[in-house]
């Protein structure tokens, strides 16, 4: 479970960096807002933890949970027109979506 949470919190905030930070900061009009990826990826690992799933089917559902949570911050961003940042990245400012990320995911909005 541990290098399933390293591995995505290392693709999580290498994506988020790249992709959405180069398109929406060329653009000049970028909101800031920030989001706990590791609280996001630790709340996650921990609900499939307390499941009787194999070692795949938690490996497969991390994945799928990882993509989903790619396709949520995405799209916030573009909805926003908005550059979504690992909270830890920003000194000051931004505003904190973790909670609409995490009802998100959760299905819950």
């Amino acid at each position: 479970m541990n290098e399933i949470y390293k591995v995505a919190t290392i693709i999580l905030g290498l994506a988020l960096v790249i992709s959405i930070t180069a398109d929406r900061v060329h653009s000049g009009n970028a909101k800031i807002l920030k989001v706990d990826i590791d609280h996001l990826i630790k709340t996650t690992v921990r609900d499939l933890a307390k499941t009787e799933l194999s070692e795949a089917e938690i490996k497969s559902q991390s994945k799928e949970a990882i993509s989903r949570l790619d396709g949520i911050l995405q799209q916030m961003s573009e909805d926003r027109k908005a550059v979504i940042l690992v909270n830890k990245a920003v000194i000051a400012g931004g505003v904190d979506i973790t909670e609409e990320v995490e009802a998100k995911m959760r299905g819950k909005e």
